[in-house]
């Protein structure tokens, strides 16, 4: 699976597994790439969202390994 549909995976199942939740679609939220890291708090007041799910895929072989953390856009710190 690839990174992009990985993404596309996660917003929907949150999406739909969390009530009320406000989800910036995939593509919209891909226009920041790795600017996540550098400013959690300006990508969620441009996005409108509490909080980031950030993360990586990682591939070693026929495996993957998914990284995630959730980040509070109001403080950049790492729920």
């Amino acid at each position: 699976m690839s990174a992009d549909r990985l993404t596309q995976v996660l917003t929907t199942a949150i999406q739909h597994s969390i009530r009320p939740a406000r989800v910036a679609s995939s593509g919209l939220a891909a226009k920041y790439g790795s600017d996540l890291v550098h400013d959690p708090r300006r990508a969620g007041a441009e996005l409108n969202v509490r909080y980031l799910v950030e993360g990586e895929l990682q591939r070693a072989g026929d495996a993957n390994a998914v990284n995630v953390r959730l980040v509070d856009a109001t403080t950049g710190t790492q729920v």
